[in-house]
């Protein structure tokens, strides 16, 4: 991971405790500022269970095989667990939420330019 701590910020920002979405690689890279080579590491492609609405994945609506793109918990509870951020929280929202308030909490203060979790 060579991110930095603003690269960090700027992501958990933009995911903004969406523990739901799967987000496209190249909107996260444009409207973050993180470069795509940053980003893919983080990528995969997640297959539609068609059994139950919840558990299918949509594309405007319409039901999709399957999707690459960036899980937002996933990423944010991989950067939690790098710098010691928990969270109790049940439900994917509300633990999403409460990891990125204390991703940005623990690095608010930290050099922006540092590498990440260095």
């Amino acid at each position: 991971m060579n991110l930095t701590n603003s690269e960090v910020l700027s992501l958990v920002k933009y995911i903004n405790g969406d523990g739901h979405s799967i987000f496209k690689p190249e909107s996260v890279s444009t409207e973050t500022g993180v470069s795509m080579d940053k980003i893919e590491p983080y990528c995969e492609v997640y297959e539609s269970d068609t059994s139950h609405p919840k558990s299918t994945i949509y594309i405007e609506g319409a039901p999709v095989d399957e999707l690459k793109g960036l899980y937002g918990l996933s990423m944010i509870e991989t950067f939690a667990r790098k710098i010691g951020v928990q969270s109790e929280c049940m439900g994917r929202g509300f633990r999403c939420s409460a990891l990125c308030k204390g991703i940005v909490k623990s690095l608010e203060d930290c050099d922006p330019d540092q590498k990440f979790a260095a």
